[in-house]
């Protein structure tokens, strides 16, 4: 976004400059109009190429960012099943999740147990893995508590605890 105000700015002032130029053309026509006009495109020209420079060195991408192609998920990388059959998506490559996405599929009285970020699910290359947020009821995977014990590998149908009484399973999605 950065990027496209300079331009924009850029091109605005090549613009203003531009008609100076003219205005500088219209009024100096009377004494010499043929060196008036030469005088105003080669002034044009020249600074149309210093903004064109100032623009390329204040450019954010490099060459290599420019033409590469960078490939991101758009299809879910895994999913968290409610008990009520509902679906959690999980779509990024890192995904806190807590209070605020059970929103409607846990009773508001039961709600206040969940923290605000429960836990944190992070896709690497090989698989995706669970950090308890050290949340005050904690977080347990197939009935063991993680809480304080970091990064742990989830595999595909495991039973996810949260807060003693929330079981989700972890299912991971086919592409």
């Amino acid at each position: 976004m950065k990027s496209h105000i300079r331009t924009l700015l850029i091109y605005i002032l090549l613009l203003i400059t531009l008609l100076i130029l003219i205005s500088s053309l219209i009024y100096n026509l009377s004494q010499n109009p043929l060196k008036s006009f030469f005088y105003a495109v080669v002034t044009a020209f020249i600074i149309s190429f210093i903004l064109i420079y100032i623009q390329r060195m204040l450019k954010s991408k490099t060459k290599m960012e420019e033409n590469t192609i960078l490939i991101k998920p758009h299809l879910p990388i895994a999913k968290l099943i409610l008990p009520n059959e509902n679906v959690v998506a999980i779509k990024g490559y890192v995904h806190v999740l807590g209070r605020e996405d059970f929103l409607g599929f846990v009773p508001p009285e039961k709600l206040l147990f969940i923290g605000k970020s429960q836990f944190k699910l992070s896709k690497f290359d090989d698989g995706v893995y669970i950090e308890d947020k050290e949340s005050k009821n904690g977080t347990k995977v197939n009935g063991r508590e993680i809480r304080g014990m970091g990064k742990i590998k989830l595999e595909n149908g495991d039973e996810i605890c949260i807060a003693g009484f929330l079981k989700l399973q972890y299912l991971i999605e086919k592409l």
